[in-house]
């Protein structure tokens, strides 16, 4: 099998913004309401993409997952010093490429970035209390919020992994 992972160009971004609706609606539909259709902009991941930060998961010529891979995150993590952690978001596998653990090995390609470039740790923020959570749990994230971070109408909690 050929498969790899590498951070992509902007003529990338409509298939990640496609992939991520997808996976969106595959969890809306089971009732998970982690995302909503609207949220994914081709033009949002072309800016990412131009920046180094769209990064693909590939099964021979075909997109398995996608992930952002962020220097910061003012958002989430507002007083966290720049170079502190690299930051994963969305995250999504498509349901074709399921049960090939992309989503592990995204994860430990981000990891491996971090550590070449001397950052200490991996963050994320995700549904408290979701499957979800659970799943990042079991690839060495901790939980650091006793309480959910409310951002609008948004409840995450926060995790990190030290690597």
């Amino acid at each position: 099998m050929n498969d790899d992972i590498r951070a992509v160009d902007a003529s990338r971004a409509a298939e990640a913004v496609q992939l991520l609706k997808g996976a969106a609606q595959w969890l809306i539909d089971r009732g998970i309401g982690h995302w909503s259709l609207e949220e994914f902009r081709a033009e949002d991941f072309e800016a990412a993409a131009g920046a180094g930060e769209l990064i693909m998961g590939f099964e021979e010529r075909d997109i398995a997952a996608v992930m952002l891979l962020q220097s910061a995150d003012r958002l989430y993590w507002p007083l966290a010093p720049v170079g502190s952690a690299l930051y994963v978001h969305k995250l999504a596998v498509r349901r074709a490429s399921a049960g090939r653990r992309w989503s592990a090995r995204m994860i430990e390609w981000a990891a491996a970035v971090a550590r070449e470039r001397a950052i200490p740790r991996l963050r994320m923020d995700t549904m408290p209390g979701s499957v979800l959570q659970s799943l990042y749990e079991s690839y060495g994230f901790i939980a650091i919020d006793q309480t959910p971070v409310r951002l609008e109408a948004v409840s995450v909690i926060r995790m990190e992994r030290m690597l």
